[in-house]
C-alpha cells in the first residue's frame, strides 16, 4: 500500500527524501510549488488492527521554512 502511494507521490513531482524517521510504513517527501516555496510531507501507511486487508493512510503536509 505504502509503495503505490509512494508512486503517486512521485507522479506528482513529489520526491522522497531520506529520513531518520523512515521505514516501510513512513516515508518523507519535499516538493517545490509553482512560486518556488519548498513543502514538506510525511507519508505513514498503517494496518487497521481489528480489520484484515484495511488500511489508514495520513499525509501530513506543510510548507517548509
Amino acid at each position: 500500500m505504502a509503495e503505490r502511494f509512494s508512486r503517486d507521490l512521485a507522479k506528482g513531482n513529489w520526491t522522497s527524501v531520506k529520513s531518520a524517521q523512515s521505514s516501510p510504513n513512513r516515508s518523507a517527501w519535499k516538493f517545490t510549488g509553482r512560486d518556488g516555496k519548498a513543502w514538506t510531507g510525511t507519508l505513514t501507511v498503517q494496518a487497521v488492527p481489528a480489520a484484515k486487508g484495511e488500511y489508514i493512510a495520513k499525509l501530513t503536509v506543510a510548507r517548509a521554512g
